[in-house]
């Protein structure tokens, strides 16, 4: 079983990670829900390529 300690310690990596790759994309937020990390990014070609397939893209 996971504990907080190692959510926050798996989210903190992977806030790393999206950091370093956001240079590579449009945009990237790093938002703070319910007291966890949650990384929402975007690459516009995949939105623009989602969108072509019919699916709904919001950023």
């Amino acid at each position: 079983m996971e504990t907080e300690q190692d959510y926050s310690g798996k989210a903190r990596e992977e806030a790393e990670v999206w950091e370093e790759a956001a240079e590579e994309v449009e945009w990237v937020e790093i938002v703070q829900v319910q007291g966890q990390a949650e990384i929402v990014f975007a690459l516009v070609v995949a939105q623009r390529h989602l969108t072509k397939l019919g699916h709904h893209v919001v950023p």
